[in-house]
């Protein structure tokens, strides 16, 4: 997977190299995360906790018109971190703390609304790792991927997520917009299964 991601990543910076007209935008905004862990041991203890995360990410993509139809494809790179408190997995409760690195790759359509503005609406996957996940209780600070952990969690720290948004652009220069992506891995293991949906709204700079 991880020889996946940087494929993709690998060639999106060459699209963005053979094309004199893509456009980049750099971005900032809220990010919420919610996180689903669904706890089953041996049939017998069998429940539900819920992590809402909320915090910000941050980071940069290409545009890269396709015709001149409007249609354009977006690979991009973000850093998301977000936290919760009082969040317990069954391995571990606290204050979650996490990070991720995110590579989008979005199809978009670009629309005029009036005279200076446009509309966007946007779809596609984007590729997550996540870079750190700590629960901090206390004076201690648990890394759920660490390996004695993850002999009960299994927390895999890659995911891929599909989804889309809308946004509205002025002057070919700033854009806001919110999406929402849902997560189609299963990170966790047999015991602790973990599904993992985020949505974002923010803001581009768009040069």
């Amino acid at each position: 997977m991880k020889r996946f991601l940087t494929t993709v990543l690998a060639a999106s910076l060459m699209l963005i190299g053979t094309n004199a007209f893509a456009q980049l935008s750099v971005a900032a905004g809220f990010g919420n995360s919610q996180t689903k862990f669904d706890i089953n041991v041996l049939n017998v203890i069998k429940t539900s906790h819920k992590a809402n995360l909320n915090g910000f990410y941050a980071g940069a993509s290409y545009n890269i018109p396709v015709g001149t139809s409007g249609l354009g494809v977006a690979p991009g790179v973000y850093f998301a971190y977000m936290t919760d408190k009082d969040v317990d997995i069954y391995v571990a409760s606290g204050d979650l703390v996490e990070s991720y690195l995110e590579i989008p790759l979005d199809l978009n359509m670009k629309f005029p609304i009036a005279d200076g503005l446009n509309g966007v609406i946007y779809a596609g996957p984007t590729f997550a790792y996540g870079v750190a996940s700590k629960i901090n209780s206390g004076s201690t600070t648990i890394d759920l991927y660490d390996g004695t952990i993850s002999n009960y969690l299994d927390y895999n720290r890659i995911d891929v997520l599909a989804g889309g948004g809308i946004g509205v652009e002025f002057e070919n220069m700033v854009r806001f917009d919110v999406g929402y992506d849902f997560g189609l891995l299963n990170r966790g293991g047999s015991t602790v299964g973990v599904h993992r949906n985020q949505l974002h709204a923010g803001v581009a700079f768009i040069f």
